[in-house]
Formats: structure tokens, sequence, C-alpha cells
């Protein structure tokens, strides 16, 4: 008997052991998470097929002012990359945690993009203002 009561402490001490190893591989994998998948802030604009390097957008662009944010106006940036007939085209913005809106070239016009990368669309609802762009996509209607 006493052998079962020496088995069931040993069990017991497993259990709080392999109780302790998940607590820290969780703690672990949200630290992770939280420190490094979140410094890989992409430094890039990529517009159809066409990417520039925010340093290259805003050295070689005027800044402009809407509401109280400034920056580089989206049709100056949709010129640069080349989009053709830009009028007879949508816009898909697409921000780095997949959040996405579509708008027409009429919303481009008026907006500009931040060096914060936000797009500011002032003729449109808050919500196509759209944090920590990534890409625009373009196709036709």
């Amino acid at each position: 008997m006493k052998q079962g009561k020496g088995e069931a402490k040993v069990k017991k001490r497993l259990l709080i052991l392999l109780a302790v190893i998940l607590v820290v591989i969780g703690v672990g994998s949200t630290l992770y998470i939280t420190l490094f998948r979140g410094t890989e802030k992409t430094e890039v604009l990529l517009v159809g097929e066409t990417e520039f390097s925010l340093n290259e957008l805003f050295g070689t662009s005027d800044l402009i002012t809407v509401e109280e944010y400034q920056g580089v106006a989206l049709a100056e940036v949709i010129n640069k990359a080349g989009i053709e007939n830009p009028e007879a085209q949508e816009y898909t913005i697409i921000a780095e945690d997949g959040y996405q809106k579509t708008v027409e070239w009429e919303s481009i016009k008026e907006g500009i993009f931040t060096r914060e990368k936000r797009v500011i669309l002032p003729d449109l609802p808050h919500q196509y203002w759209i944090k920590n762009i990534t890409k625009i996509e373009v196709r036709e209607k």
C-alpha cells in the first residue's frame, strides 16, 4: 500500500511539472509574438506592381495637408506607379493586418498617404482612413 501512495505522489508531481511547462510555453510564445513579430513593420508601399520605399515617396514628393494630417497626394503615388487610365480603375487599400477597403479614383484624388503609413480620404467615412498600409491593389472596374 505504501508503494501506491508513492506512485500517487510521483503522478501528482509530474502533473504539476507538466502544468508549469505548459504555462512557460504559453508565456514564451506570447512574448515572442509581442516582441518580435510586431517589429516586422514594412517600410515600403506596393502600388499595383510598383514598390516604393517610404523614403523614396516622401523624399521626392511635395507634402500636402488634409484636415490635421500631412502626407503625399495619393493621386501622385498612383501616377508615379505608372497606372494607366487611373480614372478607369478601382483601388483596394490593404493594411498589414489584412483590413481593406476599395475606393474609386474620385476618392484617391482627394486623399493623402502619411509618413505613418495611413491613408486619409476626406470625402469618405473614417472606416476608409486605414492605418499601416502595405499595398494598394489596382484593377479595372
